[in-house]
């Protein structure tokens, strides 16, 4: 799959997050004595930094992924609530979702880090359940939420501290259901029968060991353990997510698969789950793929751990870190892309094609293709083999052969797709993928533009991009022959 296709899409989608919120406290120092008191070291203090936490977290990780999201939880009445408050009001956050509760602390894990290393971690929390009055209140801005804003799908951050008691998980499922959103859970605990009807639960593999009873050693193990936790659950799939062995899966068509990590130095895997379900949860709400979220959300977590404290990622840097995996996935088989772009047209994607030899790539090519992108969230480039190519040029071409003309193509930030076919036209391409927009150069009429009778008889459109002046292959070659 084209990865940027999907990230492309993240600003595009709203997300509710209902869970735990907390607020995550880092202490750093620098150590060079041990306590005569008692032997541990004493820590300088240098630095203390806040950050949203818990169920803060997934929705700020959302956040900075360009999505809109909405954040429901409760909070202490006390000084703490002001810090986590305040930097939720400084990320866009609607304060009016954010309950006080009296009867309850803030929720704080205070982390004291030394030379890079965590060394210790002081919580302060209340893990008892929240009162009825509190529980009305929480399922009452939810319903309101799904409502008003029908979010594509609701994450549950259920950290065990109070907030998501068998009833109030029980009741935004059954909201979220009404409404049609899309149901994750990363889940605690040991009873697992208070997620029933989502459509995903992500516990990692202590968790997954812990409820099940299961030893996950090998493949058939992690099978099934997976099976008995869609069982006890009696969710539609379930993840697993198992550090440096990557992640397991198995969803509600019985895919089992196993993606395997990232590769990275690890510092600190603090906030690595919210990372993960909430990438996750977005990419397959919009690809619904399950093997291509699993590695977005795998890579976005490699990114968060290889830095200190509760951290997130951007779009930007997701696009970054996905381009090297991401040139090989551009160039596919025309029936592959065919089922890719069903998921595309559900999200309303327009798709945008134009075809070509392109031999030797030049500035015209490029406007052309920059131009093309502009109008509409997907670009397809069908690509003449090498024997079209000949046939329509003579037998002195292609001076580059296909897979290297394809690579070359793949390598454009504007191409989320390259599909080479044999025929002399494109005819049966177009009549497969049946785009929204075809565009060609200039030198066209639009009547001469092979596909555009079908193109319109489907409501598409045919546009042609004004040529850049002296540049054109042929004039290359003949530049070069003259010389």
């Amino acid at each position: 799959m084209n990865y940027p296709s999907i990230i492309h899409q993240f600003k595009k989608k709203k997300i509710l997050v209902v869970g735990d919120i907390m607020l995550d406290e880092y202490i750093y120092g620098t150590s060079t004595r041990i306590s005569p008191e008692a032997p541990v070291p004493i820590i300088n203090k240098t630095e203390k930094i806040l950050s949203p936490g818990g169920s803060a977290n997934v929705a700020n990780n959302l956040k900075q992924l360009g999505v809109r999201t909405f954040l429901i939880g409760t909070v202490g009445n006390d000084p703490n609530s002001k810090e986590i408050t305040g930097l939720l009001r400084s990320e866009g956050f609607d304060l009016k979702n954010i309950i006080k509760d009296s009867h309850k602390p803030t929720t704080v894990k205070t982390r004291i880090i030394s030379n890079g290393q965590q060394i210790a971690r002081v919580d302060d929390e209340d893990p008892t359940g929240i009162s009825v009055n509190i529980q009305n209140q929480v399922l009452n801005r939810v319903s309101k939420t799904l409502r008003m804003q029908r979010p594509d799908a609701v994450i549950i951050s259920d950290y065990n501290k109070g907030l998501i008691t068998k009833k109030v998980s029980k009741e935004i499922i059954k909201l979220a259901r009404k409404y049609g959103s899309f149901i994750s859970v990363d889940p605690k605990g040991e009873d697992f029968s208070k997620y029933s009807g989502t459509d995903l639960i992500t516990p990692n593999r202590n968790e997954a060991e812990t409820v099940t009873g299961l030893n996950l050693k090998n493949e058939k193990e992690i099978k099934a353990c997976l099976k008995k936790l869609l069982l006890l659950s009696k969710t539609k799939s379930a993840l697993i997510t198992m550090g440096k062995d990557g992640i397991s899966f198995l969803n509600s068509n019985n895919s089992f698969n196993t993606v395997p990590a990232q590769q990275i130095n690890v510092f600190d895997v603090t906030g690595a789950g919210d990372t993960f379900i909430s990438v996750f949860t977005l990419s397959l709400v919009i690809s619904k793929s399950w093997n291509d979220s699993a590695y977005l959300a795998n890579l976005a977590s490699s990114l968060v751990v290889s830095s200190v404290g509760t951290t997130y990622t951007t779009s930007d840097q997701l696009l970054r870190a996905s381009a090297v995996k991401n040139e090989n996935d551009k160039i596919i088989k025309l029936a592959d892309l065919k089922k890719m772009l069903l998921a595309s047209r559900k999200n309303g994607e327009k798709i945008v094609f134009t075809n070509g030899c392109f031999d030797l790539l030049h500035p015209g090519h490029i406007k052309i293709l920059k131009e093309s992108k502009k109008l509409g969230d997907i670009l397809i480039v069908a690509l003449n083999s090498d024997s079209s190519v000949k046939k329509l040029k003579g037998s002195g071409r292609p001076l580059v052969k296909e897979d290297e003309r394809a690579h070359l193509l793949s390598l454009l930030e504007e191409v989320d797709f390259v599909v080479i076919f044999q025929e002399l036209t494109p005819l049966k391409v177009i009549r497969e993928l049946k785009p929204d927009i075809i565009t060609k150069g200039g030198d066209y009429k639009k009547s001469e533009i092979v596909g555009s009778d079908f193109v319109k008889s489907k409501g598409g459109t045919v546009i042609t991009i004004p040529l850049l002046k002296n540049h054109s292959t042929s004039r290359i070659i003949k530049s070069i022959s003259k010389r």
